[in-house]
């Protein structure tokens, strides 16, 4: 038999990856339910060979491709994320597949925030094949307004927020700037507290993961040793409690 080399290791990010992709399913109406059919079928052939299985990344599956149709809702497209979102784009919009190039630069343009979503929509079906596709997709035209408009004002304000600082900074208003710096440490105070709540939450979701799997790999063993006791004749020993 070939040699057991252990189980992948899952990070963060596939966790992350995992659970956003299983929300987005199960908000659809009759979105289905997490299950892991290759780990019961891959745990029934290591029982009948009286091997055991340990659970991988491949036992969490990610969500179904997107059918091929010619009417879209964006923000069914919207509901993905990362690699999956870029490859059901492409298929929405231009009817195929994503090539590994194109993949590859816009999920990098989305990982380091150089585009949204509604962008990357935008330069898809502004590209000359979206431009001679006739796929619809409702709801897009809405949303680049919107988006142009949030674009603009970030924009705006950024320049404001410059020359008022030069402002405030050539007329020598203490008193001022101290306001601005303290808003500042303000904000910058809420986006700790905000990264520190979601990293807390991530370290529960992968101790729980790690919990299960540990369990089901215990329960899943002690079924492997009563199944090799009644092929020998010796008694079984007593499997875990839940």
């Amino acid at each position: 038999m070939p040699e057991n080399l252990g189980p992948a290791p899952i990070s963060v990010a596939d966790i992350v990856r995992q659970i956003r992709s299983d929300v987005a399913r199960r908000k659809k109406p009759g979105g289905a339910r997490l299950s892991m059919p290759r780990r019961a079928a891959a745990s029934q052939t290591a029982a009948a060979f009286g091997g055991t299985y340990s659970a991988t990344l491949a036992d969490f599956p990610g969500p179904a491709p997107i059918e091929m149709r010619r009417e879209y809702d964006v923000h069914e497209l919207l509901a993905r994320h990362d690699e999956a979102f870029v490859r059901d784009v492409y298929r929405a919009v231009l009817q195929r597949e994503a090539d590994d190039d194109h993949l590859a630069g816009y999920v990098l343009a989305l990982r380091q925030q150089r585009i949204n979503k509604v962008e990357l929509i935008q330069a898809i079906v502004g590209s000359s094949e979206g431009r001679a596709s006739t796929v619809r997709i409702a709801g897009l035209t809405r949303l680049v307004r919107r988006n142009r408009i949030s674009r603009l004002f970030k924009d705006r304000l950024r320049i404001v927020r410059y020359f008022f600082r030069w402002l405030v900074s050539l007329a020598g208003l203490p008193r001022l700037r101290a306001v601005l710096e303290g808003l500042e440490l303000t904000m910058h105070a809420y986006q700790t507290e905000n990264e520190r709540a979601i990293n807390t939450a991530l370290t529960q979701v992968q101790e729980q993961l790690h919990a299960r799997i540990s369990a089901n790999e215990a329960r899943l063993l002690a079924l492997d040793q009563q199944f090799a006791a009644l092929r020998t004749g010796a008694p079984p020993a007593s499997s875990p409690k839940e």
